[in-house]
């Protein structure tokens, strides 16, 4: 998973939380470190992206949810994520 990927820069770097700021791609693994390990994101600024759920992340338990219990927000916006904007 990417998400550990940058969670073993940050540790390498010494950096124990981080503010993320991410577009794209780069969103849908910053969503993924921040649902994995809450505790190393202050904020998180997302740009151009989508919930970083669905068949490409997958738990062993099966798929992971959105936080809106949902694979994609509905029509109207995006959903209120746990992290404050």
């Amino acid at each position: 998973m990417m998400a550990e990927d940058v969670l073993a820069v940050l540790d390498h770097a010494g950096i124990r939380r981080a503010s993320l700021v991410d577009t794209s791609l780069g969103g849908m693994i910053a969503q993924e470190l921040a649902l994995a390990h809450p505790e190393r994101v202050d904020k998180l600024e997302l740009v151009a992206t989508i919930p970083g759920c669905g068949s490409s992340s997958r738990r062993r338990s099966g798929p992971r949810p959105c936080a809106a219990g949902q694979d994609r927000p509905a029509s109207g916006g995006p959903k209120a994520g746990p992290f404050p904007v």
